[in-house]
């Protein structure tokens, strides 16, 4: 899309199209000025070059990234791609301020990036007199009783977060079906182009597990309801603390390492976790547990 590249060039491209030696290009759209078969090669040379720079291994020794100037862009890029954590988090907890590339549509938003003892999930600082460390909405003290609003509204309510492991299913994969409709193809259906494909086709923020909002988008419309709604519904001091660390293509064995990348230590709250497996390991004809 970025090339401006028509699907025919990207259909014949990735092999999914196919000509018959001696017979034209059969195509939908207007062929390119340099002709197809050179438009598919260029495609095919370039999605190459982009796939290599994807499977870097951004450790190795003698590598661009161990240029001092580089090796903050090449830890980001570690981070979301190896870690499944937020690709723009500036201190460093596992929340960002930022939507899409991991954040806040898959965890909690983080109320101040600059500092990394505050975000989402946190057990109040004395009562958040002060500043709300917990990013929960909640803060400040009552002129009348004295009280922390903290500690007013929310002590005593067993405040918890959640936490969801899975595959696709949990992650609300969703690819909008406007993208291969030649009849749909506008302009107005690729509106959120950089966005959805920044949470990697995801729609965490509809999902069934940590669900936040109702969307009203050409390429997707609907009523979102989930568990951390209800989870939040019950108790608004749960606001914003959920994670969601499913990953699309995941597996049992693969999900281990993103287990370990749950953001909870011993100054949290407490949460639900959720560890739901519900296509590779059923759909891969491998027996993997």
């Amino acid at each position: 899309m970025v090339r401006k590249e028509s699907s025919d060039v990207i259909c014949y491209s990735v092999g999914m199209c196919h000509v018959d030696k001696g017979e034209e290009f059969c195509h939908l759209f207007p062929i390119p000025k340099e002709g197809m078969y050179p438009a598919i090669m260029k495609s095919q040379q370039a999605s190459r070059t982009l796939q290599n720079i994807l499977q870097l291994n951004f450790k190795n020794e003698n590598s661009f990234c161990d240029h001092e100037v580089l090796q903050f862009m090449c830890d980001m890029i570690d981070r979301f791609l190896n870690q499944a954590k937020p690709l723009i988090d500036l201190d460093g907890d596992s929340y960002s301020t930022v939507q899409d590339w991991r954040g806040s549509s898959w965890r909690g938003k983080d109320c101040n990036d600059l500092i990394k003892h505050i975000h989402p999930g946190l057990r109040p600082a004395d009562y958040d007199r002060d500043i709300d460390s917990n990013c929960n909405g909640i803060w400040g003290t009552n002129k009348i009783t004295g009280e922390p609003y903290e500690k007013e509204l929310c002590e005593g309510t067993n405040p918890r977060g959640l936490v969801y492991i899975g595959d696709s299913v949990g992650a609300h994969l969703h690819i909008p079906s406007q993208w291969f409709t030649a009849k749909e193809f506008l302009k107005k259906y690729f509106t959120h182009f950089e966005f959805i494909l920044g949470n990697e086709f995801d729609w965490p923020e509809t999902s069934f597990a940590t669900g936040y909002k109702n969307l009203s988008w050409p390429t997707l419309q609907g009523y979102t309801d989930s568990l951390y709604f209800r989870l939040r519904e019950h108790n608004l001091c749960n606001h914003r603390d959920y994670q969601n660390l499913a990953v699309n293509g995941a597996d049992s064995e693969e999900t281990i390492k993103y287990i370990k990348e749950i953001s909870r230590n011993k100054t949290s709250l407490p949460v639900i976790a959720i560890y739901a497996m519900m296509a590779n390991d059923i759909c891969s004809g491998q027996v993997i547990l």
